[in-house]
């Protein structure tokens, strides 16, 4: 019968212990040797002689007879990190090269410690040894495809950047040739047919630059080129940019766009005026298209939960189903691809996402299909924003 403080069982013996070294070393592939120095007597487990290409129960003849088996450019490494670790009764670590009986190369990592004897003297070195080399070898096969990658992007850059001015170019003739010839037709020199043909040519021209820049904008964010510049903003200033800029397009679809907010007029946030902007023509410009003509687009800024600055665009469409709202910011996501009424190729709301996530804040949208759709944007609000709101 067991009582307190009487010992349990046996300590084990060096073979049992051996033993358990040896189930361990079966399964986890790591070997273990061992090294008296003082009579240079060396022990190499089966998994470190199967990792020198010996065969098993090898026995060194000596500690010179090791460090014979790294490679010639690392023995003067592996010596001189044994010893030191020897006189200073240090543990050490290292991984280099050595040479099999096949004159194979195989990488392995070693860790040993030094024991000392009864005069605090270092009497023996013990550790393990594991072959690295398919390790070793994926690492180079990855260094390599990363070079290849980075040399790729490169490549990349140089083409979308030729690319872009190569493209941009003849679009903005035939762009600037048919504003040529609907000025001629006003002026009654070329028939209406010939200005109609030009209208055509305008506005498929205008529409397939749109494609090339949200393309070349999703690009440039993949890089990392595309480098947001936050300054503090006044919502007033942001709101009377995006009624100017946005006036033509709803004059000329039919649509009026409403902006209601002169109680945040003053409040500022901190993001990128220029990138900002752009989100919101999008935003509205998407709103006109998806609302029917004579119908109103509302722009809005208020202080929502949280402290924070919330705009929202609000249009009269057909709304976007519940399932639809998380992956419409996904990369070339549509609602229907059958939708002409959807210009694009599914980037724009994609880019929107990263860029007001870059400045610190969030996008998203509230829909119930048949009551229209609400696209907003979230900003923490600053110090100043709260003092210009309590003012």
């Amino acid at each position: 019968m067991r009582t307190f403080g009487q010992s349990v069982g046996k300590r084990p013996d060096p073979k049992n212990q051996t033993d358990f070294l040896d189930v361990v070393e079966k399964f986890s592939k790591v070997g273990y040797w061992h090294i008296d120095l003082q009579t240079e007597v060396v022990f190499f487990s089966d998994e470190v002689c199967q990792a020198h290409g010996l065969p098993p129960h090898y026995r060194p003849s000596s500690i010179r007879e090791c460090t014979e088996w790294y490679h010639p450019d690392d023995r003067a490494f592996v010596r001189d990190t044994v010893w030191s670790a020897s006189e200073n009764a240090e543990p050490f670590s290292f991984e280099a090269r050595l040479l099999t009986v096949g004159k194979q190369i195989r990488w392995v990592a070693v860790n040993g410690e030094v024991r000392l004897d009864d005069a605090g003297q270092p009497a023996s070195l013990i550790g393990t040894l594991k072959d690295i080399s398919d390790e070793r070898a994926m690492h180079v096969r990855l260094g390599r495809a990363l070079r290849d990658a980075k040399s790729a992007s490169r490549l990349k850059d140089v083409f979308l950047a030729n690319m872009n001015h190569e493209l941009r170019t003849p679009l903005n003739a035939i762009i600037g040739f048919s504003q040529v010839i609907k000025m001629l037709e006003q002026q009654g020199k070329v028939d209406q047919t010939v200005g109609g043909y030009a209208t055509d040519i305008e506005g498929a021209g205008a529409h397939l630059l749109s494609l090339i820049e949200d393309i070349f904008s999703l690009a440039q964010l993949e890089v990392g080129t595309d480098v947001c510049t936050t300054e503090p903003i006044e919502v007033g200033v942001l709101l009377d940019d995006l009624r100017s800029l946005t006036k033509a397009e709803a004059r000329d679809s039919g649509h009026s766009v409403v902006f209601d907010g002169a109680d945040m007029a003053l409040a500022q946030l901190n993001a990128d005026r220029e990138k900002i902007v752009k989100i919101l023509v999008y935003l509205v410009s998407n709103a006109i298209k998806s609302s029917p003509s004579g119908s109103t687009v509302r722009v809005t800024a208020r202080q929502g939960r949280c402290g924070r600055l919330l705009l929202k665009v609000i249009d009269n469409g057909p709304g976007i189903p519940e399932d639809l709202h998380d992956t419409l910011f996904e990369r070339f996501e549509r609602m229907e691809p059958s939708d002409s009424s959807l210009e694009g190729v599914g980037v724009g709301l994609a880019i929107a996402r990263d860029v007001v996530s870059s400045m610190g804040g969030e996008i998203g949208v509230d829909s119930v299909m048949g009551e229209g759709a609400t696209f907003w944007m979230a900003f923490p609000l600053s110090e100043h924003l709260e003092r210009s709101i309590a003012v």
